[in-house]
């Protein structure tokens, strides 16, 4: 049929619709073929006559009408329009329809849901439905202008770390892996040590083929569980990076056996590694404390002297050459450079470290006594009083074996102060004190200064000694040492210390008694008794001194 004019086509249209209000179906459905011969792409007049044939009760063309006239609207860019008549075909009765038409079906009611899940923003149901379609028809119109209209609202709401992590997986799980990438990244932004993001990132690089990427977000990943300590998950993240070609995933694969004590596993990864990048420093490191840990000191030696030629002034490579010179008792070597690194701890006020070195050398070589001093002054500046007292003790045995009593008299009697209530340090005074009287009569030669001074007085070791006898003995612990000192004058302050010199006295610790009766008048000067105390004491003690010379 030649193109109708305007008029010609008014008039047809006027008809049709007047037969279509009075129910005449046949009449209204020769017209609007009237119009459709003239022009096949008025999709109006297409849902029209699928509503004819529905009404006169012709499923499958009315089926066919209605499709033609949705696909109109969709190549057109009016997917609203196609969704309007899509609603219409489902409510057709399947029945009645082709094996094709039923299926086709099964995709328009997707479409309507999809839309339905958009208006009421159930975005993960929309997600799940777009993806289900998107497998059998990768091209489907529909389904991309639903998916841009899913773009559209998800970039209308505020970005936050949960919604849109639930978003990046709903793609992800659907295979939707561009869609899934740009939320994962925008999560990352917001949250760069996400691990669930960084494991979805992974895993969608994965399946893009892009190794390089997944590689490194694996090895991250391992990395991090691996400084958290979750061993176990930082292995399964290190075994995929390696899976995917990662070198330095073999570095990290080795500090979880080492970690895990598994030494030899340890050094398979080590090595793997440094086949690769030779200078891996840290490996090298790791790879001879692994070799010392299951004997091979040679092979512990060779690593140990590679790490020292590619950093020797590195700190940790120090400490841990150190430390195997300690364990493999090779004296030379350890003691001076020891003796550099404690020197450098005690300038940099690093007190740890002071304890730390101190303990090596006197593992290494237990008569070197100013090891044992700087021990002493850290752990009395850490507050741990008790591990003072006993390395005062440590250090008597020390000077004893030197046949210095004196210093060592005087080690125990601050071994003593520091915590009166250590009944094992006073029985091991007890019983040394017992010996050295023995020695001194035996061996007048043996005598020595008793005036001579271990370490010198500070008011700090008095400021302990103040805060330690302020407290009842079952209160002591080292939390709640101080170095303040408390207020005296309060009678039971007093009797506390009246009962501790006289302690130190029976047990023939002249000295401490003095200085205790000292720090007493020191802040109660006008206490006559205890000055007449101090005064006999003092004069036992000259006494003794004069006749050990």
């Amino acid at each position: 049929m030649s193109k109708l004019s305007s008029d010609d086509k008014k008039d047809i249209v006027k008809l049709a619709h007047m037969f279509f209000h009075n129910g005449q179906w046949d009449k209204a459905l020769v017209e609007y073929k009237k119009i459709l011969a003239a022009d096949p792409d008025d999709m109006n007049t297409h849902k029209t006559l699928g509503d004819i044939y529905l009404k006169k009760n012709s499923i499958q063309f009315a089926y066919e009408s209605y499709n033609k006239a949705a696909s109109g609207f969709l190549s057109h860019g009016q997917a609203d329009k196609a969704l309007l008549v899509y609603k219409k075909i489902i409510t057709l009765s399947t029945s009645k329809l082709s094996d094709e038409a039923r299926g086709q079906i099964n995709f328009i009611q997707g479409y309507v849901k999809i839309d339905q899940s958009l208006k009421e923003e159930k975005f993960e149901t929309a997600i799940e439905l777009i993806g289900k379609i998107s497998k059998f028809r990768p091209d489907d119109p529909m389904v991309r202008s639903l998916s841009m209209e899913l773009d559209n609202k998800i970039a209308l709401i505020p970005v936050s770390v949960q919604q849109h992590q639930m978003l990046g997986t709903a793609f992800l799980k659907n295979n939707m892996l561009d869609k899934a990438q740009n939320v994962f990244e925008k999560v990352r932004e917001l949250d760069s040590q996400n691990t669930a993001t960084r494991l979805h990132l992974a895993q969608l690089y994965h399946k893009q083929g892009a190794q390089s990427e997944a590689k490194k977000e694996y090895l991250g990943l391992a990395e991090d569980y691996l400084t958290k300590g979750d061993l176990d998950q930082a292995f399964e993240f290190a075994q995929k990076a390696i899976e995917l070609k990662s070198v330095e995933a073999h570095y990290v694969s080795g500090m979880i056996y080492f970690k895990g004590k598994k030494w030899a596993e340890a050094i398979i990864e080590f090595e793997k590694l440094l086949r690769i990048k030779v200078n891996h420093l840290s490996a090298l490191l790791h790879l001879g404390k692994s070799y010392a840990l299951v004997g091979r000191l040679d092979k512990a030696t060779e690593a140990f002297h590679k790490t020292l030629k590619l950093d020797g002034d590195n700190p940790q490579v120090q400490e841990a050459w150190i430390e195997f010179c300690v364990k493999s008792k090779d004296k030379e070597t350890a003691v001076p450079n020891l003796t550099i690194m404690l020197d450098k701890a005690v300038m940099n006020n690093n007190t740890e470290q002071v304890v730390k070195y101190s303990k090596m050398m006197i593992q290494l070589e237990p008569t070197l006594v100013f090891a044992h001093i700087k021990l002493i002054e850290a752990l009395q500046t850490l507050g741990d009083l008790y591990g003072a007292a006993d390395a005062f003790c440590a250090l008597a045995s020390v000077y004893e074996k030197q046949n210095q009593f004196s210093d060592a008299t005087q080690c125990l009697e601050k071994a003593l102060v520091l915590t009166p209530s250590n009944a094992e340090v006073l029985e091991k005074a007890l019983a040394w004190m017992r010996e050295k009287e023995l020695r001194i009569k035996s061996f007048p030669a043996l005598k020595s200064n008793i005036e001579k001074t271990v370490l010198p007085e500070s008011s700090d070791s008095d400021a302990i000694f103040q805060a330690v006898k302020a407290r009842p003995p079952e209160s002591w612990s080292k939390a709640s040492v101080t170095t303040t000192s408390p207020q005296l004058g309060s009678s039971n302050t007093l009797s506390v210390q009246m009962a501790l010199a006289e302690m130190c006295i029976q047990h023939d610790f002249l000295k401490a008694a003095i200085e205790i009766y000292q720090q007493m008048l020191e802040m109660n000067p006008g206490l006559a008794e205890i000055r007449k105390k101090l005064i006999e004491i003092n004069a036992i003690y000259m006494k003794r001194f004069m006749e050990s010379r």
